[in-house]
């Protein structure tokens, strides 16, 4: 099963293909929102590898596609891994240490490392989304 957003054609470049997505009420059902951000947003802009032989044109209408086992990766990384870090941490610190606040900014400080690591690795493991397009 895939999840399919509607969209329009801003850019081709070689095989690189920005599309504009065009935001829908069902963003906020769909288990890759915490990937791609759609939710909540008016637009937003998708890259997409043309791998088939297909010819497309800025202005033109597709569709963009991924895969729904990529939505839910998206939303481990996204969501479940920083819980996992809260959880353990939150659990596991108090038998060390008895200052509260020190627990908690320690907390704070895993999630934001976390996050900051998958910022900078946000291309790589943005390789490992492939979307897909396709025209009506």
């Amino acid at each position: 099963m895939d999840i399919n957003h509607d969209g329009k054609i801003k850019s081709v470049k070689g095989d690189k293909i920005e599309v504009e997505i065009l935001s829908k009420s069902a963003c906020s059902t769909c288990p890759g929102r915490g990937f791609c951000s759609m939710s909540d947003q008016a637009n937003k802009i998708i890259n997409v590898t043309n791998k088939g032989e297909e010819n497309y044109k800025v202005g033109e209408n597709v569709q963009v596609s991924i895969k729904q086992k990529l939505g839910y990766k998206a939303v481990w990384i996204s969501y479940g891994l920083p819980l996992v870090i809260f959880l353990i941490l939150l659990i596991s610190l108090p038998s060390f240490l008895k200052n509260e606040l020190l627990i908690g900014l320690i907390i704070l400080g895993a999630v934001i490392i976390y996050y900051v690591i998958l910022y900078l690795c946000g291309k790589r493991i943005g390789r490992s989304f492939d979307f897909s397009i396709h025209k009506y």
